[in-house]
């Protein structure tokens, strides 16, 4: 079933190219796929499917806002559950006033990582970062040495880090596709980078969402495209 909110304001979803700054165009797999989520915020409430776990999300003006709230020492978190393998994610972000926002992808059942992390595409002001969590830092067995040594995290990211540097004033159309092992990032249209890595193809997805780190960041025109047959 389709789960949509909203109003939706993108147009047919772009492809990438394997070059860096050539403007995307469209790809054969996604166009065998289905829109199974959208959500462009045209309400007061942030409701159903959308979950909470660490406050504090709120719909302003049509936009998903993502404040950390300092005192629970963690960054804000939302998802929204969705059973898929391989998707294309396409949203519209701003980095207002934060250190960054990542979509998380994630498997709720898949115990050997910690909260069941499975992929991430970070974006900080000067950053995208793709990340496989589940052979990386919240593999279980890393986590928990990472907690005991008292170290930097860093140290157990199994990532890429692709420069690109975000105005805060400007807002970006982020296109984000999971296919198999590999994960490709697009910027307004333009594909920025790709990684690949195993923990990425992991087979089962429950949910994804996005965390937040800093004051404000800002989200709108959520649109989910499930490739394949799963």
């Amino acid at each position: 079933m389709m789960i949509r909110r909203g109003r939706s304001v993108f147009c047919v979803a772009v492809g990438l190219l394997a070059f860096c700054g050539i403007k995307a165009v469209g790809t054969p797999a996604e166009s065998d796929g289905v829109v199974v989520f959208e959500d462009s915020f045209e309400r007061s409430e942030l409701d159903e499917p959308w979950r909470i776990l660490i406050p504090s999300f709120t719909i302003e003006d049509g936009r998903l806002i993502g404040r950390e709230v300092p005192e629970r020492k963690h960054t804000s978190i939302s998802r929204v559950p969705l059973e898929f393998k391989d998707a294309v994610f396409e949203f519209s972000f701003r980095i207002t006033d934060a250190v960054g926002l990542h979509l998380v992808i994630n498997d709720t059942n898949y115990e050997p990582a910690h909260a069941g992390h499975i992929c991430r595409v970070s974006f900080s002001p000067s950053l995208v970062k793709i990340s496989d969590d589940r052979e990386g830092a919240f593999r279980k067995d890393l986590y928990r040495a990472y907690l005991d040594s008292g170290r930097t995290i860093e140290r157990y990211l199994l990532q890429k880090e692709i420069p690109k540097l975000f105005d805060n004033e400007q807002w970006y159309k982020a296109r984000v596709a999971l296919i198999g092992d590999k994960i490709e990032v697009a910027i307004d249209g333009y594909y920025i980078g790709s990684f690949e890595s195993p923990g990425i193809g992991h087979p089962t997805k429950t949910d994804f969402g996005f965390v937040t780190k800093g004051n404000r960041v800002e989200i709108d025109d959520v649109r989910v495209t499930k490739l394949g047959d799963d």
